[in-house]
């Protein structure tokens, strides 16, 4: 008897705005009360519930409530007295079948919505329970992520802006607490900052400022310069979201705002750049709810990138969400009780949105009261979301404050949501710094005779590095930073002063991540261990000072040249979770609940229990081994088509040696909804059901032991192997210690990702000091490998013992017709053409002429050919572009006969990756031009760039066991566009394959194996010309596509 509603009362209370609104008691027979008030929106949607108004002029303009009050005194009252008050989803629908309408508009939501919220208040005080414990149970704890409005514009403010919110989301903050404050002092340096500008720190309806300025862009400066200003970062602590409520500026299928008029698609295009230059991460009612095909675009260009709420699309209906999910439209839900009018319709909402993978933010309205629910429902439904308002008036602290009380009490259990800050794939343009000028300058002292030069180099650009960070967890980042740029070296200058370098630019990413080349989709570099360290984008060198051309037939050199360009790259990154054991299952199977329980760490688990929206890891020890279990989100049926959201996180699945299959022992149908999982995992990458996979039949303690074994029997028939069980809160370690013994036999590789760096070596050029040439170097960047290891070779200069040949690959000059020039020739040249650069007044037109000049009697030294002029303007080009002295690699006549020969002018050399006892696998985006002199005397014809991905292994002269060089291979993919050429009577690809073997052996490796790749190769003509080429297979046997021949 004692919970059974005794009196219904209501009254006439005002909101935030000072207008009426109800407040609802519910009185039980023990004298315990519920009370609660009901919120009113300005912006609102057409298809929202109706609230009940007077409608009298006369009183409080027309919008009092007594009609309502009227209507919960008297009909609800006469329908629910005697009801209990414990059965809120039979007392809800007493209301709604009372009520007789779609909208309301009998009762008013107004009217409902109090009862129903002052029904759930009333059984939770008899119950001597929190609210949100009363409506979510006891495994609630996870803290909603606040939106926190922070500048107001639209029907919020008396202001000339037309996007109604614009708010910051705490997504770095570790608690709610930690949230709020970080967010306020944010808020009170806003404050300061518009009051330097001379701008109002009046508030809007919700607590935000209002301050007169007329463009969106101005309004996202001025927060984003209020969070830096406060010591916080925009790319990690921070992201912005906004709420346009663009139905109030639609109008005939345009968008009329800030003086523009905009159709759908080019107000997506607006938002797509919003995106791209500012941190945003959500967008509520971007589009109008009447503009379905402006929804379907946006979703389809933005949807998988940020969060597109709709409001005013969905107004909290399941109905008009279902059609919304069909349809493709937005990927969240705004969820409003007083747009529906009762609490269990509320969270029917909820639970459709997150059955689809949709998010729900929990919101607030524009006329607020003191009324806390929504704080309660945040947490009871782990949304992870809470949109209510700005760090300023007590109607909206109030809320918040909830929200810390709650924290507080769920103590150490309480997680902060992470879903809102999970991103593990994002493109980056990389703009190495570019080198500074060299300097021409010269000695002025009164008392100086022939000064002489002394202009310095330019200083060298900043390089991009990659470092794998143990302590990151996302991407998040990297979201809103897109363009990333080092800094250039500082020009040279006068008195031997060389330019500052550059500096570097460290990029931290979480361990698993990996760096893809856009345009190849080749992986670049796996970060797969704590620390690892990899230079993705290399700045330009410094240009020289003309101290550096200065000799003695030339004591007062005028030449300098300019720095050279840093490299540009367009990169993915992609973040793949590095763990054991992942677990695997329908939505709802027990999973983050599972990890939680087996964690020994504070695991930050929490968007359950409808789906996780990002991968956990945990560690749990087992004996003396530790084992890391990863728990993938729910995977729904299509997922690898891009249904819901599992896609995403199906790579992840790739680093797991072992699966943990969990499936729901209450599903009516266990076979399915293990084929469900599986299938998936076969059709996005077949060899992820290869893996070793132990399936277990959670929540056991849920169904009768016949049951049970019934299903248990069913299924383990169905795969032939062994089924587990398992209860809720039953003993975990027979599970864990099968997955420990397993991990210890298991052999499973990861599926199409690069072994380990044992070591890596990079190749630079570099800058020499006074008149030594640039040239190749090799630098370790391990201090672990062994020189000593490469065994001598007597018969090769460059690698006479493992540390002679380090010493020896630091200096090499020109290479010619396998002729070694002189460094004293070289220095004769410079004297007997010094003329053409004393002097200058042509500027590059004579230094094009030196440089064609030296070169060409360098060939002649050579006993090469002389190339014709055509080629010698491209060669000297490319000497120009990184520098005169750039240790240009040329090998002429291989084997070409007598009228034709071959330029390789690489302008990158190569980085030497994944170094291991057996073998060196060599990568390179090496510029390559190829050059061809004809026989029959016409000029030189430039093929192509060659700029290709080059992989090869290496062996020792002497073929000894033990040498770090084994099981040689050579493999070069050729451009499309070069085809099949032939040159006399040798083909291209043949010369190249020699050049290569050349230009190896002179970085002082030797017995190179190459292997030409193709099934047949090119037919042989007598001169240069095009031949078809042929289609030859990929590595997994399947016709690739016609991208040209392979070395």
């Amino acid at each position: 008897m004692n919970k059974i509603i005794n009196n219904v009362f209501a009254r006439e209370i005002l909101d935030s705005r000072g207008y009426p609104t109800v407040e609802v008691e519910i009185e039980l027979c023990d004298g315990v009360i519920g009370r609660a008030s009901v919120p009113s929106g300005a912006s609102t949607g057409k298809l929202e519930a109706l609230e009940l108004r007077d409608q009298d002029e006369k009183r409080y303009c027309g919008k009092g409530v007594l009609r309502a009050v009227q209507v919960v005194n008297g009909m609800i009252t006469d329908k629910i007295i005697g009801m209990n008050v414990a059965d809120q989803n039979a007392i809800d629908q007493a209301l709604i079948e009372l009520d007789g309408t779609k909208n309301k508009s009998k009762l008013g939501a107004n009217a409902t919505l109090g009862v129903s919220l002052a029904v759930a208040k009333a059984a939770a005080n008899s119950f001597k329970i929190s609210l949100y414990r009363y409506l979510g149970g006891e495994q609630m704890s996870v803290m909603p992520v606040p939106l926190i409005n922070i500048i107001n514009g639209g029907v919020h403010a008396d202001n000339k802006l037309d996007f109604q919110e614009f708010m910051i989301l705490p997504v770095g903050a570790e608690t709610f607490s930690e949230a709020i404050r970080i967010s306020a002092e944010v808020f009170h340096n806003l404050r300061s900052i518009l009051k330097k500008k001379g701008y109002s720190t009046n508030v809007g309806d919700e607590g935000g400022f209002a301050p007169n300025i007329e463009s969106t862009e101005e309004a996202l400066d001025l927060i984003i310069y209020a969070i830096e200003s406060a010591g916080y970062s925009a790319q990690s602590d921070f992201a912005l979201g906004l709420d346009v409520a663009s139905s109030t500026f639609y109008e005939d299928g345009i968008y009329k705002f800030e003086n523009k008029e905009l159709t759908s698609k080019e107000l997506t295009e607006y938002y797509c750049n919003l995106v791209e230059g500012y941190p945003i991460i959500s967008i509520e009612d971007a589009m109008s709810e009447d503009d379905y095909e402006g929804w379907k675009l946006l979703t389809a260009k933005l949807g998988s990138k940020i969060q597109l709420v709709g409001d005013d699309l969905f107004v909290t209906n399941c109905e008009l969400i279902g059609k919304g999910i069909e349809e493709k439209m937005a990927n969240a839900v705004l969820i409003k009780p007083n747009q529906i009018g009762t609490l269990t319709e509320t969270f029917a909402a909820i639970e459709m949105a997150k059955s689809n993978n949709y998010k729900a933010v929990i919101s607030h309205r524009s006329g607020e009261t003191e009324d806390t629910t929504i704080s309660h429902i945040a947490v009871a439904s782990n949304c992870g979301q809470i949109k209510t308002g700005s760090l300023s008036r007590s109607d909206r602290l109030a809320k918040y404050n909830e929200l810390m009380r709650i924290e507080g009490t769920l103590g150490k259990n309480a997680k902060y949501y992470r879903g809102m800050g999970f991103i593990d794939e994002v493109k980056l343009c990389l703009k190495a710094g570019d080198g500074g000028d060299g300097c021409a300058s010269f000695r002025r002292e009164k008392f100086v005779e022939f000064g002489g030069p002394n202009g310095g180099n330019g200083g060298k650009g900043g390089n991009i590095v990659f470092i794998s960070d143990a302590n990151l967890n996302t991407l998040l980042h990297f979201r809103y930073r897109r363009h990333i740029k080092a800094d250039n070296g500082k020009n040279g200058a006068g008195r031997d002063r060389s330019g500052t370098a550059g500096k570097d630019v460290i990029l931290r990413v979480p361990v698993g991540a990996q760096i893809i080349d856009e345009e190849s989709e080749e992986i670049i570099v796996d970060l797969d261990k704590p620390g690892m360290e990899f230079q993705v984008a290399q700045g330009g060198k410094g240009g020289l000072g003309n101290t550096n051309f200065k000799s003695s037939t030339n004591k007062a050199p005028r030449h300098f040249t300019y720095g050279q360009p840093g490299e540009e790259k367009h990169v993915l990154l992609k973040l793949k979770v590095l763990s054991d054991v992942g677990i695997i299952g329908m939505p709802n199977a027990g999973k983050s609940k599972f990890l939680t329980r087996c964690s020994n760490s504070d695991t930050k688990v929490g968007d359950y229990p409808f789906t996780t929206v990002r991968p956990h890891l945990g560690v749990t020890k087992v004996d003396d081994s530790e084992v890391v279990i990863a728990d993938i989100p729910g995977i729904i049926t299509d997922a690898h088509l891009g249904v819901g959201l599992g896609h995403k996180f199906l790579k992840h699945i790739e680093r797991c040696q072992i699966l943990l299959h969990l499936i729901d022992v209450t599903h009516d149908d266990v076979v399915s909804a293990y084929s469900c999982i599986h299938n998936e995992l076969e059709l996005y990458n077949g060899d992820l059901v290869e893996k070793e996979e132990i399936v277990v039949l959670n929540k056991c303690d849920l169904l009768r032991e016949a049951e049970i074994l019934e299903k248990k029997n069913h299924l383990a028939n169905y795969l032939n192997k062994e089924v587990l069980c398992l209860s809720i809160n039953g003993d975990l370690q027979p599970i864990l210690r099968l997955l420990s013994e397993k991990l210890k036999k298991s052999n499973s590789k990861e599926i199409d990702v690069y072994d380990p760096f044992k070591m890596v070596l990079t190749m630079n050029r570099f800058i020499p000091e006074e008149k030594e040439n640039p040239i190749v170097t090799l630098k370790a960047q391990a201090e672990k490998f062994d020189f000593n290891k490469l065994k001598a070779d007597e018969s090769n200069k460059s690698a006479t013992s493992g540390e002679q040949m380090y010493k020896d690959i630091k200096r090499m000059d020109f290479v010619i017709n396998k002729k070694d020039i002189d460094q004293n020739f070289i220095d004769q040249l410079y004297a007997k053409h010094a003329s053409l650069i004393e002097n200058d007044k042509n500027g590059e037109k004579n230094y094009r002429q030196f440089v064609k000049q030296v070169f060409t009697e360098l060939f002649e030294y050579a006993e090469a050919k002389v190339p014709s002029d055509s080629i010698l303007e491209e060669l000297v080009t490319n000497c120009n572009q990184a520098g005169y002295e750039a240790g240009v690699f040329i090998e002429s006549q291989l084997a070409l006969g007598q009228h034709s020969f071959l330029v390789l002018s690489p302008k990158r050399v190569m980085n030497i990756d994944y170094i291991d006892q057996n073998n060196v696998s060599i990568r390179s985006d090496m510029k390559l031009p190829i050059f061809f002199q004809r026989s029959d005397g016409k000029a030189g014809d430039k093929v192509c760039d060659l700029s290709s991905s080059i992989e090869f292994t290496l062996e020792s002269q002497d073929g000894k066991e033990g040498v770090i060089y084994k099981d040689g291979k050579l493999s070069l993919t050729v451009p499309k566009r070069l085809k099949g050429y032939n040159i006399g009577d040798k083909n291209l690809f043949d010369v190249i394959k020699e050049c290569f073997q050349k230009f190896c052996e002179r970085l002082g490796f030797f017995k190179i194996k190459i292997e030409h790749g193709l099934d047949k190769p090119p037919k042989v003509n007598s001169h240069l010309e095009s031949v078809e080429p042929p289609v030859h297979s990929n590595e997994h046997g399947k016709c690739s596509k016609n991208l040209g021949p392979t070395i």
